[in-house]
């Protein structure tokens, strides 16, 4: 089981890199974890995403604006979005008779 320690070392980095958007307070922060924390265990079924989890802003300011972050945030990568942006490229008009095989050859090699 993780100490109680080490699950609040876990948010520091988001806490770090959203610095902007929340209170300067290490301590504040960290009380409203605790008291956020309590508030679950309490609950007879604990929340199964971090939309689930959103919490009033009044009582945890802090915790609530790295939640809207993580709910926010993009959970997928452009890669595929590259990979058929290279492929229209390749598969232009003066290439439409290319068959299927040199294709994949090409847009692997790229």
């Amino acid at each position: 089981m993780l100490t109680n320690q080490y699950v609040f070392h876990a948010l520091l980095p988001a806490v770090e890199m959203y610095q902007a958007f929340i209170d300067d307070s290490h301590d504040k922060l960290r009380a409203e974890f605790e008291m956020w924390k309590q508030r679950w265990h309490a609950a007879a079924e604990p929340p199964k995403t971090a939309l689930d989890t959103a919490c009033s802003a009044s009582l945890y300011p802090n915790l609530s604006t790295l939640l809207q972050v993580l709910v926010t945030l993009p959970v997928t990568t452009a890669t595929p979005e590259r990979s058929f942006s290279t492929l229209k490229r390749l598969k232009t008009y003066l290439r439409s008779s290319m068959g299927d095989e040199r294709l994949t050859s090409l847009a692997l090699n790229r």
